[in-house]
């Protein structure tokens, strides 16, 4: 597998659209080509070029097990360039999985975001309701803005007096290091048992691989010291460029 080099400025679409391509035939390849096609929307921002990666249609991915629908999946990105305007980034994700045929609240969520307000930029929310975590909230300290916030909530009786589940943040590895679709579509063909194509675990892999090669790629941009470290005490010969190394980034790697 090739890296992906810097495009030229103004073709952020068509970096959306090879993105889009990339999930769709990963999705296709574990379910069938009958899945609708994820497609690029340009989004209006004054800020910044943005572009939506969505699959056509509302209806989402429809899991089966013994062909009977079971789960639905739903998958979008927000994409822009990345801070040095070379390569596609993704600002926000989400991943929804619900129940077929029960209320609209879904099962889990993973959610990304790269400039988070208060939750963690990757995080797990798990949409259940189980009694011992209920008790715990309910006694959640006033140490953290979450805590605090949620304790005043539960003291005024406010969104449903008891706190659920849903309302946990469970950081999933920042911005780098985060689950990617392949890994929600393991994870219910492993589980779950969804229905799949034969070479539907080759399939997840190789996207899983190439998802990861990216995720490296944009790791050493954050930290080219690191790197030229680590590939001095394996042997290579390292020339800096002309100017010195680029300046570390390290807010990437201590925020959650």
């Amino acid at each position: 597998m090739t890296l992906p080099t810097p495009p030229r400025a103004g073709d952020l679409r068509v970096e959306a659209e090879k993105f889009a391509n990339d999930w769709t035939n990963t999705v296709r390849a574990v379910v069938g080509a009958h899945v609708p096609p994820f497609v690029p929307v340009a989004k209006d921002t004054a800020v910044r070029a943005a572009v939506v990666v969505r699959q056509s249609g509302n209806d989402g991915i429809v899991l089966t097990v013994d062909s009977v629908p079971v789960l639905t999946l739903d998958a979008s990105a927000h994409c822009i360039w990345d801070h040095r305007g070379s390569y596609l980034a993704v600002a926000e994700s989400k991943f929804k999985v619900s129940a077929v045929g029960l209320a609209s609240e879904p099962l889990f969520r993973y959610e990304f975001c790269r400039t988070p307000n208060r939750s963690p930029m990757a995080h797990l929310h798990v949409h259940a309701h189980r009694d011992a975590v209920t008790f715990v909230m309910t006694r959640c300290g006033g140490a953290s803005k979450r805590g605090r916030r949620r304790l005043l909530d539960y003291d005024r009786g406010t969104k449903g007096n008891l706190p659920v589940m849903a309302h946990l943040h469970f950081p999933l590895g920042g911005s780098r290091f985060r689950p990617c679709l392949e890994d929600v579509l393991q994870m219910l063909t492993d589980e779950i048992g969804i229905d799949c194509l034969e070479g539907a675990d080759q399939a997840l892999a190789d996207g899983r691989e190439q998802w990861r090669r990216m995720q490296i790629a944009a790791s050493v941009r954050d930290s080219p010291r690191t790197v030229v470290q680590m590939l001095e005490t394996l042997g290579y010969s390292v020339t800096p460029p002309q100017g010195g190394h680029p300046p570390d980034r390290p807010e990437q790697m201590r925020s959650i």
